[in-house]
């Protein structure tokens, strides 16, 4: 049986019938003596020498305004090592209560003093200030959804999906921007090569002329030695573009030899054991080494056999113009210095028809798409766009007042701004490099993983704030894993009275069960609704609360059930707790009646 007395103690189970007695050979509802708070002990001149009993369950501290209720929740966080703000904007607070704890101990169950222990503490204002931020409502639903092993391999592979494809667009803008510089001098050299038309009509007058002049070369060649040499100025000129195309590739062959073939890992390797995170980041550099070295001899393979390639391709070359036929017709055609000029001349104008059409092709059809998704993060695509746009200029204004709509419509749209960026469409900030601009623009991962939460079939946003605060302190309580205690400041600031009663008494009534809970309440459906096993009523001396020896903070702590009233002048020991919550909290007697009417006792 779960009592403080046998006088108002087994009446008490009449009103907690299923919570305050148990038929069992263990004791119910025990938890690990390392995760319980057993008592505060203090000596310091605003406070005397006390000690505060706490109970493994539900302890609410109860007391007038600025009665040390807060004071004495933000001395257990902090004696925890937790560093929250015990109160928002207000350093002095915080300071008094550094200054406090230097003089207090907390002893655990296991009789352990002290020392940092993980808690999970929410002081005033907490919850609702987190209802109403986004950002930290999906960092909450991250921690939660953490200590499922499943999410977690997810989230590492979206991870590793967007540093990969975060690489893939740098690598793929790099050679965009070799691209665009090659495209641009093409264009000059196109311009600078002539009409093609033009050339095109000139390269017909030189063959006419040399239609012309073959006539006139009658000494020496028969048609099948002139047709011979046609064919071996041909296969000439085809070795020599074969030998030039396996130079080429033996420069690019050359320089991918050396490229990085695998990532680097050391991010990845942070939340391993530090002897095991050597032992493979070891493994892993040899591995890159061999990998490396396996590449180099494979490329090094092929521009070998590109060499080889050469050699033969000059071999060939060189038996063609050594041979009497073609040395014969050379040497005919040579001293014919007209023809020979007319020939210069017309492999000029083919040279630079072939360029031409070359850089045509080269020109053609360059671009680079980018399929962002999930939801957009507005607040960073602003600050992104105002670190390199001129905010002022009206051309920037599409940019800077752009609204997301769908990752289609997003897609075309950073097409558009990266068109514009490098048409200098846009103002850019004076030293912005516009390199730098638009490859920050095109890898900005504007997307994050939001996640929308439904109660009672309503979404979290259209929610009152304080349904929104209950939901939230439903996830915080229910959905947690952790089993440390947990220490709440005036919850009921946060939430309407109906919640209060309806929800977050029951679930303290849960919670309580598996987890101490250590909380700041001015509500008595939090104290007699969900039968708190431990109140701790907080008095400040006062003319109308004198406290034993004029002590500024003094706590007296009690079971519900306890009840009298005598002439005692210690403002805490003149009555009983039961007649403490009636007087210090609005509606403490209905409390009360409602709780004993509830079976008509």
């Amino acid at each position: 049986m779960k009592l403080h007395e046998i006088t108002y103690g087994l009446r008490q189970i009449l009103f907690e019938p299923h919570n305050r007695a148990k038929i069992q050979v263990s004791e119910p509802e025990q938890k690990n003596d390392y995760l319980v708070i057993d008592s505060l002990k203090v000596k310091h001149k605003d406070f005397g020498e006390q000690v505060v009993p706490f109970n493994q369950g539900l302890n609410t501290i109860i007391g007038g305004r600025s009665s040390g209720k807060s004071i004495l929740l933000g001395c257990l966080a902090r004696l925890c090592g937790d560093f929250t703000p015990i109160k928002k904007s207000k350093s002095s607070y915080d300071d008094y209560i550094a200054d406090i704890v230097k003089s207090m101990s907390l002893d655990w169950r296991d009789h352990s003093e002290t020392g940092n222990r993980k808690v999970d503490f929410f002081p005033q204002s907490y919850i609702i200030d987190l209802a109403t931020d986004k950002k930290k409502i999906s960092e909450l639903v991250v921690r939660i959804l953490r200590s499922e092993e499943t999410f977690n391999e997810k989230l590492s592979e979206i991870k590793d999906f967007l540093l990969e494809q975060t690489g893939k667009i740098r690598s793929l803008f790099a050679q965009y921007k070799s691209v665009k510089q090659e495209k641009e001098v093409l264009y000059e050299e196109l311009l600078a090569l002539g009409n093609k038309q033009g050339i095109q009509q000139e390269i017909d007058k030189i063959k006419c002329g040399m239609a012309e002049l073959k006539l006139s070369m009658l000494e020496g060649l028969s048609e099948t030695e002139e047709h011979d040499y046609e064919l071996k100025k041909e296969q000439l000129a085809d070795f020599e573009r074969q030998k030039k195309r396996a130079i080429h590739d033996i420069k690019v062959l050359d320089g991918i030899k050396n490229l990085r073939l695998l990532i680097d890992i050391s991010d990845k390797l942070f939340d391993l054991d530090k002897p095991l995170s050597d032992i493979i980041e070891k493994s892993y550099s040899q591995l890159c080494s061999e990998a490396s070295e396996a590449w180099k001899k494979r490329v090094g393979t092929f521009i070998t056999q590109q060499e080889e390639k050469i050699k033969d391709l000059e071999k060939e070359i060189k038996f063609i113009e050594e041979s009497s036929e073609y040395r014969k017709a050379q040497g005919l055609y040579a001293k014919n210095q007209e023809y020979m000029g007319y020939a210069d001349k017309l492999k000029v104008e083919n040279k630079r028809l072939e360029n031409i059409l070359q850089k045509e092709k080269n020109i053609e059809g360059r671009g680079v798409k980018v399929y962002p998704y999930i939801s957009f993060k507005h607040t960073e695509y602003i600050e992104l766009i105002n670190r390199y746009l001129d905010g002022r200029a009206s051309v920037n204004q599409d940019v800077i007042n752009y609204q997301y709509k769908n990752s289609e419509e997003y897609t075309a749209f950073i097409d558009s701004v990266f068109d514009k960026l490098y048409s200098r469409q846009y103002i850019l900030k004076r030293g912005i490099d516009i390199e730098e601009a638009v490859e920050h623009v095109i890898t900005f991962n504007g997307f994050a993983i939001n996640y929308n939460i439904q109660y009672q079939g309503d979404d979290l946003e259209s929610m009152s704030e304080g349904k929104m605060a209950f939901v939230i302190l439903r996830l915080l309580l229910d959905f947690s894993k952790s089993d440390y205690p947990i220490l709440i400041d005036q919850p009921e600031d946060d939430l309407d009275n109906r919640a209060i009663y309806a929800e977050l008494v029951r679930y303290l009534r849960i919670k309580k069960k598996v987890r101490q809970i250590i909380l700041v309440t001015h509500n008595p459906n939090i104290v007699v609704g969900a039968d708190a096993e431990e109140i701790i009523v907080a008095n400040q001396h006062g003319i109308n609360s004198p406290n034993p020896d004029e002590i500024k903070f003094v706590y007296r702590s009690g079971a519900l059930e306890e009840s009298f009233k005598n002439n005692n002048s210690n403002i805490l020991l003149c009555q009983g707790i039961r007649e403490h919550v009636c007087d210090l909290l609005e509606g403490g007697n209905a409390a009360f009646q409602e709780r004993e009417n509830k079976y008509h006792l």
